[in-house]
């Protein structure tokens, strides 16, 4: 179970390590609501940052030119994003709901991350994504509680099998995310680009 939710925090840890601590260009438009939740620009821009990431290094930059059963790299990177928002804010309701909240250590790696990953963050990309140290802390913070609840979810499977566990995770939180109530922001989504060149 230790080595799921390893393998989680990894993976949205190593998403967020190009994120940023410049406060030019923070934007605080509101992108959606997510069960009255405000997403502002900022916030999704590092998701949509992360995710574009996560899809160079799984299939290399050919990804941009590749359809998705009628999608195109673009969007289908801009739907992910957008998902693991709701994902992530599922967890947070959830975490609230079942006493699931950070440890004082755990609180410490957190930072740690992030002032690691704003010494290596590259300029251009920071002021893209328009967030500052803050935000940022939060934002890893939601991180490192969603692979929480999503170790907590899987741990609610008797089955050993890790494979099935993880999509037994998986199902749960798409459970949550489908009673969501989302709106989004008309004008705040048109001409979002992703970070690819």
């Amino acid at each position: 179970m230790k080595k799921i939710q390893k393998q989680c925090l990894c993976f949205l840890l190593t998403g967020f390590c190009f994120l940023c601590g410049c406060t030019r260009g923070i934007s605080h438009e509101v992108m959606a609501k997510i069960d009255g939740r405000e997403v502002t620009k900022s916030e999704y821009m590092v998701y949509l940052y992360t995710t574009t990431e996560s899809f160079v290094s799984t299939a290399g930059d050919d990804v941009w030119n590749m359809n998705f059963d009628g999608q195109t790299g673009d969007e289908l990177v801009q739907e992910r994003a957008f998902n693991t928002l709701q994902n992530v804010v599922a967890a947070e309701v959830y975490a609230k709901q079942n006493g699931i909240s950070l440890t004082e250590e755990q609180k410490k790696e957190v930072q740690a991350s992030v002032d690691t990953f704003l010494a290596e963050t590259a300029p251009e990309d920071l002021e893209k994504m328009g967030i500052d140290e803050k935000q940022l802390y939060r934002l890893m913070e939601s991180s490192y509680l969603y692979s929480l609840v999503y170790a907590s979810l899987a741990e609610e499977c008797a089955v050993n099998d890790e494979k099935v566990q993880s999509a037994y995770a998986d199902k749960r939180l798409m459970e949550m995310t489908k009673k969501q109530t989302v709106e989004r922001m008309p004008g705040a989504w048109e001409d979002l680009s992703t970070f690819h060149q």
